[in-house]
């Protein structure tokens, strides 16, 4: 419904939505896939790059750590980018947390995850597990759930599938 907002084949008129051509020229896309990446094409290239960046992540994504992966945007760029998201209401902020954003649904960051080439899926997970070993997310414990995830991820035959195996079994113990 937001995309057919968005393209004005349908508009709000006094809390209801109305068509304003007939059905057939509206242009449906044939699937949700198409749906969100035509909403996501309106983004500025530069907020794409980032939205990209922090589907890797996760479904949820602390700025700092986005920061720490992006490598190349300063933190009030960032959060401009951000805010750009969120006005597209691609992403929102996570009720209670200061700097931490969630996508406004799990098939927007899995359209977004899946145009990032395999090539830099792997390199990213890797990135993102190192910055997540350096990041203090609850006063001294790692999120070793986390850190297995994406060293699996980044492992595709390296020596970090050693790190991926060690983080998933410290998961294991946190968790019981």
């Amino acid at each position: 419904l937001r995309h057919l907002l968005e393209i004005g084949a349908i508009h709000e008129q006094r809390g209801t939505l109305t068509t304003a051509d007939a059905v057939e020229r509206m242009g449906i896309p044939v699937s949700i896939k198409e749906v969100i990446e035509q909403r996501l094409v309106r983004l500025d290239e530069a907020v794409l790059n980032v939205l990209r960046l922090a589907a890797e992540i996760g479904r949820e994504f602390e700025v700092g750590l986005l920061e720490q992966v992006t490598e190349s945007e300063s933190g009030d760029e960032l959060l401009r980018l951000l805010d750009d998201a969120t006005a597209a209401q691609v992403i929102g902020s996570v009720p209670g947390a200061l700097e931490r954003y969630r996508f406004s649904h799990a098939l927007v960051r899995d359209v977004l995850y899946e145009g990032l080439s395999p090539a830099w899926r792997v390199r990213l997970h890797q990135r993102t597990a190192q910055a997540l070993e350096g990041f203090d997310a609850d006063g001294g414990s790692l999120p070793v759930a986390e850190l297995s995830r994406h060293y699996f991820a980044a492992a595709a035959g390296s020596e970090v599938f050693t790190k991926a195996i060690d983080y998933a079994i410290a998961a294991g113990h946190q968790a019981v």
